[in-house]
């Protein structure tokens, strides 16, 4: 969907202008249209990493989906624009306009950062956590139910990259069963939340952008019940019976390391 050009550049290029100003500057990207219609300088990626200054070119097959969510003013795309609704999935393509950018921006701020070499202790709890998750070849290994929470948490299934075109996504199945020591029905919040362990400390939740967006859906209708970096659904469990639902996260890049968490209140 389009070109997007970046490039590096020191903090003293646009030391003079406030980080709230309009118009150009640090960790902003010039997003165009044709016909070569700079509709606004949308900043994206972290302020904890490298400043560079980019460019977007939308293709001119788009065109028309990017002018109707813009507002009357012409200074940004909205998803959600009420004049996008006349196209059908215009709400999807302009979202993913976006994602992509944001994608590709994260993608080379982490380029710039130095690499720091991982104490041997620590990959090794990475491999202990991680491992079963993305280890398909050896069968299904289930993870340990957690001695914390209110339910035994199970990925009968493991935790799945899927590869796509344009980057990867996570999914999973997760079993859920009240402990027996609780009243049974009992209705519970459950949570989930998908970290990017991008940078050499392995560090997670610093910023909203350490986490990706997650849809949870209900099993097996396939019914979606909740979307967001940090969503939350109101089920009802049992200590007699699983409660399944599916984990589905946005597009990251496949040089990501992320760790997934589901939790039970």
């Amino acid at each position: 969907m389009g070109s997007i050009g970046l490039k590096a550049v020191s903090e003293e290029v646009c030391a003079s202008r406030a980080s709230d100003d309009p118009g150009p500057g640090a960790r902003r990207v010039a997003m165009m249209r044709g016909p070569l219609m700079v509709v606004d300088y949308h900043q994206f990626g972290t302020e904890r990493r490298e400043p560079f200054v980019g460019v977007y070119k939308a293709p001119s097959d788009i065109n028309t989906y990017l002018r109707l969510s813009e507002p009357k003013e012409h200074h940004r795309w909205d998803e959600n624009a009420r004049r996008l609704q006349v196209k059908p999935h215009g709400n999807n393509v302009v979202e993913s306009v976006m994602r992509r950018c944001g994608i590709q921006v994260r993608d080379f701020q982490a380029s710039l950062a130095p690499k720091k070499e991982q104490p041997k202790d620590r990959l090794d709890a990475m491999d202990r956590l991680l491992g079963h998750a993305f280890s398909r070849s050896g069968g299904t290994r289930e993870p340990k139910p957690p001695t914390y929470g209110k339910a035994f948490i199970e990925f009968p299934n493991g935790v799945e990259r899927l590869e796509e075109s344009s980057g990867t996504r996570v999914s999973a199945e997760v079993r859920l069963r009240l402990k027996p020591d609780l009243v049974s029905p009992q209705e519970v919040t459950v949570s989930s939340q998908v970290f990017i362990l991008q940078d050499a400390s392995r560090t997670k939740g610093q910023e909203a952008e350490d986490a990706l967006p997650v849809d949870i859906y209900e099993m097996p209708s396939k019914k979606k019940l909740a979307s967001g970096v940090a969503p939350q659904v109101k089920v009802e469990l049992f200590k007699d019976q699983w409660t399944t639902l599916k984990v589905l996260s946005a597009e990251y890049s496949r040089d990501w390391v992320i760790e997934l968490d589901v939790t039970v209140d």
